[in-house]
């Protein structure tokens, strides 16, 4: 997002130009850093409902040790 807000404070303060060429790029960083944010919130979402029943008790064994030779 930097080097958009440089190229808008550029614009802004010291009247640079700003092209089509120039809005183009801006628009591809900010999709690719919307595109970023998005993706780790879907991660995150889909990691929490696949591991939302790990840790439970089933018959006096947790079943994070279920498998790995656990006696209780």
């Amino acid at each position: 997002m930097n080097p958009v807000i440089a190229v808008l404070l550029g614009w802004l303060i010291l009247r640079e130009p700003v092209t089509a060429r120039t809005f183009l790029a801006m628009a591809l960083i900010i999709g690719a850093v919307v595109w970023i944010q998005f993706s780790h919130r879907i991660k995150r979402s889909v990691g929490r409902a696949e591991g939302r029943n790990e840790g439970t008790v089933t018959a006096g064994r947790d079943s994070s040790t279920a498998g790995q030779g656990a006696t209780t």
